[in-house]
């Protein structure tokens, strides 16, 4: 009585198991084409975000603007130099 007990639970585990690395090996489509995908798919946790990188670079030297991975820093009254963050 006891192996038969045994066997279910294995086969259980082992469906289990093959289901699990399957869906791992197969994985979902990731497809932006559809009107079902959500609108946070395409954005990724980067370290340039997590660091607090302000995301400023320098137009000709002159002005601080809008660029990923920057740091924008005024140099005197009317300069600029952007850094890459890390």
């Amino acid at each position: 009585m006891k192996p038969r007990s045994f066997r279910f639970p294995v086969r259980v585990l082992l469906l289990v198991a093959v289901a699990a690395a399957l869906l791992t090996l197969l994985g979902s489509p990731v497809s932006t084409q559809t009107p079902y995908a959500s609108a946070l798919l395409n954005l990724a946790a980067s370290p340039v975000f997590a660091k607090g990188c302000p995301d400023k670079r320098c137009n000709r030297n002159v002005q601080c603007v809008s660029g990923l991975g920057y740091s924008c820093n005024r140099i005197g009254g009317s300069g600029c130099e952007a850094t890459p963050c890390n």
